[in-house]
């Protein structure tokens, strides 16, 4: 199956309007804390959020940073950069002050949309960041600042989108740092909808009815697809909360919100596994699958889950580079201890220095292509 898209393309288009013009805009796409949003809400809130940028100087192709826990703004800033033409960036709200420091000069972002709670962090690095021309802060404090709160519900809901093509630059994401600081892997807009295609479409079947949760926060790639981008695409729904994900935090959310698709982490899942008497005192029968990357997921921490919860657990594999899963586990076809399959739409060998494939049983690199054409800083 060829999956192709046209030459003018936007991804807020694909992942959010989409929604409303196939008539969902009234059906519920966010839960947070007591609050529910609707497809439409979320786009006029975009709307105003983009209005607000392109006002403090946003052009097409200036990177915007959020440092911003998962809430509401999160969703609709993350749509807004992309719709005016923007280029996401996105990192850690608890990081230290050095950090940030780095990501403003390398990002050399114009605008940066904070949590206030990160503002004692941001303010003394300042005078510092020669490219910030202003922070956009969601939450109350830091006066001297546009304040999201403020600006956003006086703003115009009606956006223009931005003339983007399949291949102009949409997104920055952040390598993991294992070699010195974190490296962008530069993405197109029509790179997060292929493995949305292939990857969410095919291998998860993400449905409009799924409801999903994750334990990693959006900032995260593998979150952000997961818990995002892959049941707006098809009409569904996302639980996120602001809160640390610890084990209890994770079945309290689960009793709440009740998805169908849970995001985790073996560490997690171990966690979980752990809390005295949670088979007993939380009913997790509304999941119909896990998703687990990150780390190995040892055999017996899948067998144990499974006796325990019954819930099938597909262990994949993922990168930055590719923004996300190619390689991956089946529902009804999982093989613990084991990746899986190649998810459709990609190629993968395992190659020696020489970039020779080497035979089965031998150790080497791993190389996976797709359509996914990776720029890098």
């Amino acid at each position: 199956m060829k999956i192709e898209f046209p030459e003018k393309f936007n991804m807020t288009t694909y992942f959010l309007e989409d929604n409303v013009k196939a008539g969902r805009g009234n059906k519920i796409c966010l839960y947070y804390r007591n609050k529910i949003y609707t497809y439409q809400q979320i786009v006029y809130e975009t709307n105003q959020v983009g209005n607000v940028l392109l006002s403090l100087g946003v052009e097409m192709e200036s990177r915007v940073l959020m440092v911003l826990p998962d809430c509401p703004e999160f969703v609709t800033s993350w749509f807004a950069i992309a719709k005016i033409g923007g280029i996401i960036t996105m990192v850690n709200p608890l990081l230290p002050t050095s950090d940030y420091e780095y990501y403003l000069e390398y990002t050399r972002a114009k605008v940066a949309i904070i949590d206030a709670s990160t503002l004692d962090k941001i303010e003394p690095i300042l005078s510092k960041a020669r490219y910030l021309k202003h922070l956009l802060v969601v939450g109350w404090g830091g006066n001297s600042h546009p304040n999201y709160h403020e600006l956003v519900p006086k703003a115009s809901t009606e956006l223009e989108t931005a003339p983007t093509s399949k291949d102009d630059i949409a997104i920055w994401l952040f390598t993991s740092g294992s070699t010195g600081h974190p490296k962008a892997a530069v993405h197109f807009h029509h790179d997060l909808p292929y493995n949305t295609e292939c990857y969410a479409k095919q291998v998860l079947k993400i449905r409009e009815d799924d409801i999903c949760l994750g334990v990693p926060k959006l900032f995260f790639g593998y979150a952000t697809g997961t818990n995002l981008l892959f049941p707006f695409a098809v009409g569904g729904a996302s639980a996120i909360f602001s809160e640390r994900s610890t084990a209890e935090t994770m079945f309290e959310m689960i009793s709440k919100y009740r998805p169908t698709v849970l995001t985790s982490v073996p560490t997690m899942i171990n966690a979980m596994l752990q809390v005295e008497d949670a088979k007993k005192k939380y009913d997790l029968s509304s999941l119909r699958i896990c998703l687990s990357a990150g780390e190995a997921l040892p055999e017996e921490l899948y067998h144990r889950w499974i006796a325990s919860y019954g819930v099938e657990i597909l262990d994949g594999i993922g990168s930055a580079e590719m923004f996300h899963i190619y390689i991956s586990n089946y529902p009804g076809d999982v093989k613990s201890g084991s990746l899986g399959k190649l998810v459709p739409g990609y190629e993968a060998r395992i190659i020696n220095a020489d970039g020779v494939e080497v035979p089965t049983g031998e150790m080497g690199t791993l190389q996976v292509s797709g359509t996914l054409l990776l720029a890098s800083t």
